[in-house]
């Protein structure tokens, strides 16, 4: 039977107590960064939509933190700028609606023009390389 024993592990215990309690804050400053650059990332994609692009405090659910960009707003049309950004995107079949007279009006087919999971695939790397240097300094800032 062998023993070990090991010295120096209480610098290394009091660290990790101390990223623990520190959890958090680190989280959140991380998502911030992360939303910050995606937000920043599909702005620049479509110049159309960027004024109703808005990126929502980070959020803890059940299973666990998260950050999210959005469309708010309302377009010149009065439309939501969310619906309209889906058209945009998705493009939709021609039809007709009835207006608040009660007339049967037609819309026109809008073909697709996808740019918001093309925005978010290219900036992956960015929003990721945001959140680790964001994690980064936290975690030197916190650790001396």
């Amino acid at each position: 039977m062998a023993t070990f024993e090991m010295q120096g592990i209480e610098p290394y215990i009091k660290m990790l107590e101390r990223l623990g309690n520190a959890s958090d804050p680190i989280i959140i400053s991380t998502i911030k960064a992360g939303t910050k650059a995606a937000l920043s990332a599909l702005k620049s994609a479509n110049s159309t939509f960027a004024k109703y692009l808005k990126a929502k405090a980070p959020k803890k659910n059940e299973y666990g933190w998260f950050g999210q960009v959005q469309f708010k707003g309302n377009t010149s049309s009065g439309e939501s700028a969310a619906k309209a950004a889906t058209v945009n995107e998705y493009g939709r079949a021609a039809g007709t609606y009835t207006d608040k007279k009660g007339h049967k009006r037609p819309y026109h087919a809008q073909p697709a023009r996808p740019w918001i999971r093309a925005a978010v695939k290219g900036s992956e790397a960015k929003v990721t390389a945001a959140m680790q240097e964001e994690y980064d300094k936290a975690v030197s800032e916190l650790l001396g």
